[in-house]
């Protein structure tokens, strides 16, 4: 199955799913204890969950190269620690 869904509320079957994969998704969670709860709940005994995140802004400059191209042109906000980028 290939289910595109809010994991933190999508009501998905339990103890359904092989193998659980998320390319650049789990990083934007709104609330992570939900999310991997209810993908938890849906993966078989011994499932597999593999994911790909990137790594923080000042480990990551890559992920901040717009940003830094318009330097001061822009009045961005300030980042949170621990939300989004």
């Amino acid at each position: 199955d290939f289910i595109v869904a809010d994991a933190e509320r999508h009501p998905l079957p339990s103890a359904h799913f092989d193998w659980i994969q998320s390319r650049l998704g789990v990083m934007f969670f709104e609330d992570t204890a939900a999310a991997f709860s209810n993908l938890h709940r849906a993966a078989r005994p011994g499932a597999g969950l593999r994911f790909i995140a990137w790594r923080g802004a000042d480990e990551n400059p890559f992920m901040t190269t717009a940003e830094r191209a318009v330097g001061n042109a822009l009045a961005l906000p300030p980042r949170m620690a621990g939300a989004p980028g």
